[in-house]
């Protein structure tokens, strides 16, 4: 989408998800309780959709809810245009140029600070610098002595494998298949996109599928257009991949015996190198290694087991006792109406209740547990009239109402309101309308008999309404929040291949936490738990952010990894982003038709490295630069930014300036680049320069925000609050930020 606007492009709109994207639509809205208006269902522009039931059965909270998938018609991509004007002849025409050759997956390709440290890789050499007694203390340096130890032993794919591999292709298929048949429409304009009637009947022999049909439909899969990002799709791509590579390793037995070699001792030596930074280039060199494992179906128990390394929550968040202080607790002084019929006597009186909310975190290390307060007093005077007797009273009443509160994988989640009322009355006066000692003396010998039972009925009535009060009064709130949290979790997460469904959280004395694992189609996590909380003197820390590289990585590889960002890409793009990272508008005269479109990289899109110096290293991989009349070569486009607090504002200033250049080259031992390289490279400078900014401002976190009219706000915080950047600290792999709670600055109307 480099044809967006010379302001505001696709790569601005990548670096506002990256910081946002978990704040804004988990925190904010579902973990503090915030309310927010009604989210559309509506997923990156696709149509609403029912199908995908096995993504949402996979989330407890979502079973209320019906299931959908978001689809899009293909019709309005220039890209599948031009792909569509194929004929049913097309694949049968260019069998020896879009079939795949059978020829063996490249080796893992490598970002250049790690080239000469694997081009010829020792293991033996790396792991002499430990002793027996290091190794065995250390899991990286233990899988790396196992993985020069499995260097030599290579298991040819038997008939089995291939046999489980096409099922497992069949198995895809018939699910996108589904996908197709619950929206005909736009399903037929995918198919014919796909060819996909051609492939499913080659699915359908028994025998060898013709590779070349197979390899048609991953062309197609592997084209970019918007929507084959889904993991409907992607799961159809990768399986075909693993199904025509192992045929591969069956014709080229020898050429891949060596290339299995070659990356086993890759990854002894990138374990050994991890035990050390577990972190940035290295994470990715053994992921992209564990990735050509998988399709080569070699040592899967080793490929599992070193995957689980890095399988610690990449994205935390830390609610300190200070922030529940300040946002959940208040005053309330409010006058009370009492109108009740008890005995056959009329009850009224308008009591003022002067009390306080409190919330605070519950020990618990299962689920984060939280309990809601309502403490207080109501005092005043009461008049009861039976028949012709009128008597007052005063009444103080101390009241204490409590409900629990459970944030998990599942959403928030309450128990029933639990609540405690005891009174202590004093009857002042009894009267006879008409004056008559004797009525008045009965009346009073039957307000004094009376008052006990009166009392109680009173208390009872009274408990069970603010019962009913606290309950109505979250239930409404927290069914707005779940609901926000299972749109985007489900609607925008789950599709894309992305999970966050084994988020753990806890509660201790005075602190709430919460622990995410992000996790992609074939991504890692953190290989470590993040570095301590920070804290500041000035300031109090009230909530305390960590994210590592992998998890904003993950994201953008469910988000745009294989994707044509082309203008109608773009705008889909930006009118899919919720409403508070909304991008205003692109005016058309702002728009440049001859910007090239970028194709992503299918599994790093973006890479992301935090150094210790609080600069943030953000690569941009496209594949491919497609113009209206030509396409150019791969580019890695570099940029650096720091990062600044600065009077309560965070920011990012770029750091030099841009660098591209094509994958892993290396200006001392490669080729002098190509004219088509060249060329690309001086337009993409000028458009970068253009089109990314040297200095943007990350919002402070808003916490209020216009709730429903069902919901009641009198016990919750009325002020405009919002969470202020006081500490941010980049190390090992990982960016924090502490937030403190604010009061809204007001903005002078002039």
């Amino acid at each position: 989408m480099l044809n967006c606007t010379r302001k505001r492009m696709s790569f601005s709109i990548i670096f506002y998800v990256f910081f946002a994207i978990f704040i804004s639509w988990t925190c904010a809205d579902c973990l503090l309780g915030a309310p927010k208006s009604k989210s559309s269902a509506v997923v990156y522009g696709y149509d609403e959709f029912p199908v995908l039931a096995e993504y949402y059965q996979e989330i407890n909270f979502v079973q209320e809810v019906k299931s959908q998938e978001i689809i899009d018609s293909v019709s309005t991509s220039t890209s599948v245009k031009a792909v569509q004007e194929d004929g049913e002849n097309g694949v049968q025409e260019k069998k020896e140029k879009m079939g795949p050759s059978l020829q063996l997956p490249p080796l893992p390709k490598y970002v250049l600070p790690l080239k000469p440290l694997l081009l010829n890789p020792d293991p033996e050499k790396i792991l002499s610098q430990y002793t027996e007694e290091e190794i065995q203390k250390n899991m990286f340096l233990q899988l790396s002595n196992r993985w020069k130890e499995a260097s030599e032993n290579f298991v040819m794919p038997s008939d089995q494998d291939i046999l489980n591999a096409k099922n497992v292709l069949i198995q895809h298929a018939n699910y996108l298949q589904k996908v197709f048949q619950k929206n005909q429409k736009e399903g037929e304009s995918w198919k014919k996109m796909l060819k996909w009637d051609l492939f499913v009947r080659e699915l359908q022999k028994k025998e060898t599928a013709d590779f070349c049909v197979l390899g048609t439909t991953y062309m197609r899969l592997s084209s970019g257009a918007f929507g084959l990002e889904l993991d409907c799709f992607t799961q159809v791509r990768y399986a075909i991949q693993n199904y025509v590579t192992l045929h591969a390793v069956l014709r080229n037995e020898e050429a891949a015996k060596e290339s299995y070699k070659t990356v086993a001792k890759m990854l002894s030596v990138l374990l050994a190198e991890a035990a050390k930074n577990p972190h940035g280039d290295t994470q990715r060199a053994v992921e992209n290694c564990l990735r050509w494992m998988q399709w080569m179906g070699q040592a899967p128990e080793l490929t599992d087991k070193t995957r689980s390394l890095w399988g610690t929550s990449n994205f935390v968040i830390h609610l300190t006792e200070h922030f529940f202080q300040n946002y959940a607790s208040q005053e309330i002084e409010e006058k009370q109406t009492l109108n009740e019929m008890v005995n056959r006597a009329h009850i009224r009186g308008n009591p003022i209740f002067r009390g306080k909310t409190s919330i605070f975190p519950v020990p618990n290390e299962n689920r984060a547990q939280l309990m809601f307060r309502l403490e207080g007093r109501a005092t005043g005077q009461t008049v009861s009239t039976s028949g012709p007797a009128i008597i007052r009273s005063t009444a103080d009443t101390t009241i204490l109402g409590e409900k629990s509160i459970f944030f998990d994988g599942t959403g928030l989640n309450t128990l029933p309101a639990t609540a405690k009322l005891h009174s202590n009355s004093k009857i002042i006066s009894v009267q006879d309308v008409n004056g008559r000692a004797m009525i008045q003396n009965a009346a009073r010998r039957r307000a004094y008999e009376q008052k006990p039972q009166t009392e109680s009925i009173l208390i009872s009535r009274q408990t069970a309404r603010l019962k009913s009060l606290l309950d109505s009064e979250f239930n409404a709130r927290f069914k707005e929040a779940n609901k926000t949290m299972r749109d985007n979790l489900c609607h925008q997460l789950k599709p894309r291949g992305l999970d966050v469904s084994c988020t753990r959280t806890s509660t201790t004395d005075g602190q709430m936490n919460v622990f995410t694992f992000l996790s992609s189609k074939n991504g890692l996590m953190a290989a470590d738990s993040p570095p301590q909380m920070l804290q500041t003197e000035e300031s109090p820390v009230d909530v305390f952010f960590s994210f590592h590289e992998s998890a904003l990585q993950n994201l953008a590889s469910g988000f745009v990894g294989g994707m044509l960002l082309d203008k109608d890409a773009g705008n889909k793009f930006r009118a899919a982003l919720p409403a508070n990272l909304k991008m205003s508008e692109v005016p058309k005269e702002d728009e440049d038709d001859s910007a090239p479109a970028i194709l992503f990289s299918n599994y790093y899109p973006v890479s992301v490295t935090f150094t210790a110096d609080k600069k943030l290293e953000l690569t941009i991989n496209g594949t491919q630069f497609i113009s209206t009349d030509k396409v150019y070569p791969a580019l890695e486009i570099k940029v650096t930014y720091r990062l600044e607090c600065q009077n309560g504002k965070l920011y990012f200033v770029r750091d030099g300036e841009f660098h591209l250049l094509p994958p892993n080259y290396d200006p001392e031992v490669d080729a002098r680049l190509s004219a088509s390289v060249t060329s690309i490279r001086r337009v993409m400078a000028r458009r970068l320069k253009e089109i990314m900014d040297e200095k943007y401002e990350l919002k402070n976190i808003p916490l209020n925000r216009e709730g429903s009219p069902q919901v009641n706000q009198k016990y919750f915080q009325q002020n405009d609050m919002e969470l202020v950047p006081v500490v941010v600290s980049m190390q090992e792999g990982w960016l924090q930020v502490g937030y403190r709670l604010a009061p809204v600055e007001k903005q002078n109307e002039d």
